[in-house]
């Protein structure tokens, strides 16, 4: 996985100009801020946009595998492998993340 910083004032139009190079297959159905089709289903080496259109405000990577995200309007995410998910949800925070840097 690969984690990008688009330098653009509207990236989704850079991905409509683009569109055979993506995965846009989960955005909703009536996208209509973005205007972005549903193509590319489960094709692989395509990009993919994993928060179906929603802005990452802040991603935390300490190394592989483990990783904070901070998502407008959405709950955190939060990754660390070898960590029982339930462990992961009930004690472990994003600040934690920040803090290990």
């Amino acid at each position: 996985s690969l984690i990008y910083h688009v330098m653009s004032d509207d990236v989704y139009e850079l991905m409509k100009r683009d569109i055979a190079r993506f995965d846009t297959s989960n955005y909703p159905q009536n996208n209509i801020i973005y205007g972005i089709p549903l193509t590319n289903k489960k094709v692989p080496e395509l990009m993919k946009d994993e928060n179906n259109g929603a802005k990452m405000i802040e991603f935390i990577g300490l190394r592989a595998k483990m990783y904070a995200l901070r998502i407008e309007d959405e709950k955190d995410i939060k990754k660390a492998k070898g960590v029982k998910s339930n462990i992961i949800a009930r004690t472990i925070h994003f600040d934690d993340y920040t803090h290990c840097l």
